[in-house]
Formats: structure tokens, C-alpha cells, sequence
């Protein structure tokens, strides 16, 4: 792993762990936990792009090694989750990202918990 890739990812955990609390004490409906099977280093830069291009959603946390994000909506929505998580979904696939899973039991502990196993692992 290059030392770029390295720097990248310390920075997406140190992220994690520092906004942890505030997600923890400030719940919302909007923000959403999602899984995306494919995500990688490269991938992650393309589909933050679409998203800043699009106006409605705005990574608010990553774990890239995890496959996980926090996204928060920042533009218009829907009252209806399942409408927004659609529209991220059909925005994920643009970027070349497949499956990508609303996880409604996830909190920030579940999240940095998640992103922490990973990286022991590797």
C-alpha cells in the first residue's frame, strides 16, 4: 500500500473518531449509515465528486477499508428516507458503485467499531 493510500486512510479514521460523539449526541434523519460492497481509495474520490456535483448529499464520514460512510443530506430531500436513499443509490451507480445498503441499525460506536476491526485486520 502506497504511502498516500496510507495518510488517506489514518485521516478517514482520525475523522471517524473524532466526530463520533457528535454523531452519537446529535441523532438526525438526516444522515444515514450505508455499506458499498466496491468502495475503494479511487472509487471514494469519484463518488464524492458526483455527490458535490449533485447538491443533495455530502459524505460526512468514511471508512474506505470498511466500506462504510456516513451521508449526511444537505440539499433538497424527501421526507421519505427510502426516496433518498434511492437517489444516493442511483448516484452511487453513476460513480461505478454497486450495492450500496442503507444500514439502519448503525450508530457512530457501530461505525467506528466497524472501521477499527477492519484495520486490525489488515
Amino acid at each position: 500500500m502506497n504511502s498516500l493510500r496510507k495518510i488517506s486512510l489514518a485521516l478517514a479514521f482520525a475523522c471517524a473518531c473524532a466526530v463520533s460523539a457528535v454523531a452519537q449526541s446529535n441523532p438526525s434523519t438526516d444522515v444515514f449509515y450505508v455499506r458499498i460492497d466496491n468502495l475503494d481509495v479511487d472509487n471514494y474520490a469519484t463518488l464524492h465528486h458526483t455527490l458535490k456535483a449533485d447538491g443533495r448529499f455530502l459524505i460526512d464520514l468514511a471508512c474506505v477499508p470498511a466500506h462504510l460512510l456516513l451521508v449526511k443530506m444537505v440539499g433538497e430531500r424527501d421526507a421519505d428516507l427510502s426516496k433518498n436513499l434511492a437517489a444516493f443509490q442511483a448516484l452511487a451507480t453513476n460513480a461505478q458503485l454497486a450495492n450500496a445498503t442503507l444500514l439502519p441499525d448503525f450508530d457512530s460506536r457501530k461505525f467506528t467499531d466497524a472501521c477499527a476491526a477492519t484495520r486490525v485486520g489488515n
